[in-house]
């Protein structure tokens, strides 16, 4: 018989756990990125901006921390910065603390 099997497919859904994270770490971002533009004063911020590189400095840590908290309801450990000040980075620390 010089047929091919085929297998069967198999369809992989993404858990709900899996879109609910995602959703968290986009509303994390989002309110990073708003807040870097803000306490910084520039609109020139994304996903790989590192705080510091775009204006930032230590005394403005404590006031983004600030912001995240009060209008956004985030929190974010101060030492996040000190590891990696990258929006994506800082909105992922969020989301961990969030989910612990």
């Amino acid at each position: 018989m010089g047929g091919r099997h085929r297998l069967p497919t198999t369809r992989i859904r993404p858990s709900p756990a899996c879109g609910k994270r995602k959703r968290k770490m986009n509303n994390s971002l989002d309110a990073v990125l708003q807040t870097y533009g803000k306490v910084v004063g520039t609109s020139e911020v994304g996903a790989e901006s590192d705080f510091f590189e775009i204006g930032g400095h230590s005394l403005l840590v404590m006031e983004v921390i600030s912001v995240l908290r009060a209008e956004h309801g985030v929190t974010v450990p101060a030492r996040q910065f000190l590891t990696d000040a990258r929006a994506q980075a800082v909105a992922a620390a969020c989301v961990a603390v969030e989910d612990a």
